[in-house]
């Protein structure tokens, strides 16, 4: 068990929320110098679709009787539900040894009637309310406008928690998504509820309905990597389950098109689920305690915009613009910004951000004395050392793909993903009524080894159905 840093008090008092915050790391009363899950970037956002299951509720009335309804509390009866959705992303977080990120910033809440309990006002109160009487820890998020660096506050299970979560079993936490169909606004990504749904999507929303409950019932565990040692809990590395829940999310709801559903629909997990999963930690899956493979389509969108223009595409698209395995890497990712640009300047400009907000997680990492993810380090080096002069890139895309060219910048990005949300999910629809369990990762397929073969035919099949009889290679 290693000690955090400790802070001078003196010092403490003078500390603002800026950058160098994130150095330091206290806690109150008695645990102000000790990390629980190591670093608070090591984190989850809070899920507002967790619940506990009937037969478990019963565990929480002690804590809910002499800390909530004790209280003088104007709508009394919707902090019940929130509580037990607290409990149930406590329990989560304890499990997988991560904190809770949520923001207390009131704009942040939906003004929608989806879920009742999810207020600013309810959730804040239960929040304050629960540090207050010693059942959780928090640490206040902040935004330094300067560096614009910030992070939400972050909240975990105080050891008077721990005795009620090590009560609830996993199995009794679940996902309560009446609609997995979710239609959101451009910016906001505030949910939006229409009247009338498309006969489609009423049928999309039913195959959903149905692969979350098939899926429920299957054992989906993986295996943590580079455990943080710097945590005041002692844990084992084990295998550990993890939520394979879904939901469609489409884009552009506030807009003509988007309301018909023509933007997005990709599948995603609602809350901490394998989606989430670091790369390394995604092979380690397994299904019912069998080995899995993945298998995703090769380069999808820029295929399929040759197949919108009648032509089979067979090649590397990003290696034939380059043999410089470093170049490809930086042509790849902005190939496909300028498909999701609307015009050339904004496509510019996204990349140029990304480099900065990849700089400044660079930056504040190594200050912190944290390892940068290596995708990104890469891409940083490779971007300073080249100097890349993005429109002599853009002319070469144009150039080597003329053929599709009127798609740069053409926004094309969400309507594509809007197909390949269609081929994904009658994939999995079509092992999911075989009786064998499959996950999405958006273009790819996570599915029990034995499958493998079956999987690259029925992926190839569906493809070329949706795409006018043309092929994209699976690997």
């Amino acid at each position: 068990m290693n000690t955090a840093i400790q802070l001078n008090t003196g010092l403490r008092d003078k500390l603002q929320f800026n950058n160098d915050c994130l150095l330091e790391f206290s806690r109150q009363e008695e645990k102000k110098d000790t990390f629980y899950f190591g670093d608070l970037d090591n984190s989850i956002k809070f899920d507002k679709y967790l619940r506990i299951k009937e037969s478990a509720k019963c565990r929480i009335n002690n804590l809910w009787e002499t800390t909530i309804n004790s209280e003088d509390l104007t709508c009394k009866k919707r902090y019940r539900p929130a509580l037990e959705c607290m409990i149930a992303n406590l329990k989560v977080s304890y499990y997988h040894k991560k904190y809770i990120s949520i923001s207390l910033n009131k704009n942040k809440f939906p003004a929608g009637k989806e879920i009742q309990f999810y207020k600013y006002d309810i959730i804040n109160k239960l929040i304050i309310k629960l540090e207050e009487d010693g059942w959780i820890y928090k640490k206040p998020g902040y935004l330094d406008r300067v560096s614009e660096i910030g992070r939400y506050t972050r909240i975990w299970a105080t050891e008077k928690m721990e005795e009620l979560l090590l009560e609830l079993s996993p199995k009794e936490i679940y996902h309560d998504i009446a609609n997995p169909v979710k239609l959101r606004k451009t910016k906001s990504k505030e949910e939006i509820r229409l009247n009338i749904i498309p006969k489609k999507i009423k049928e999309i929303k039913k195959n959903l309905m149905f692969y979350n409950n098939y899926m429920s019932n299957q054992l989906i565990q993986y295996t943590p990597q580079n455990e943080n040692d710097n945590c005041i809990l002692s844990f084992k590395t084990e295998r550990k389950s993890i939520s394979a829940t879904l939901f469609a999310a489409y884009n552009r709801g506030d807009t003509v098109v988007g309301r018909k559903f023509k933007n997005g629909g990709r599948l995603y997990n609602a809350g901490f689920g394998y989606q989430l999963l670091p790369k390394e930690e995604r092979k380690t899956i397994s299904i019912n305690k069998a080995n899995t493979v993945e298998i995703d389509y090769s380069s999808l969108h820029i295929k399929m915009l040759y197949a919108k223009k009648g032509i089979q595409y067979n090649l590397d698209p990003y290696k034939a613009l380059t043999d410089n395995e470093e170049h490809r890497i930086v042509f790849k990712k902005f190939f496909l910004t300028l498909i999701n640009a609307s015009n050339i300047f904004k496509a510019i400009g996204a990349i140029e951000n990304d480099i900065k907000d990849i700089e400044k997680r660079i930056i504040n990492n190594n200050r912190e004395g944290k390892k940068s993810k290596e995708r990104d380090v890469e891409f940083l080096r490779i971007v300073k050392k080249e100097d890349f002069n993005w429109f002599s890139v853009i002319n070469k895309i144009k150039k080597v793909h003329s053929p599709i060219q009127e798609y740069i910048c053409s926004d094309m990005g969400t309507q594509l993903m809007n197909i390949d949300s269609k081929i994904i999910l009658e994939v999995i629809m079509h092992f999911t009524n075989k009786n064998i369990p499959c996950l999405p990762v958006h273009d790819s397929v996570i599915i029990e080894e034995e499958h493998r073969d079956e999987l690259k035919e029925v992926m190839q099949k569906t493809y070329k159905k949706h795409m006018n009889g043309f092929s994209c290679n699976v690997k």
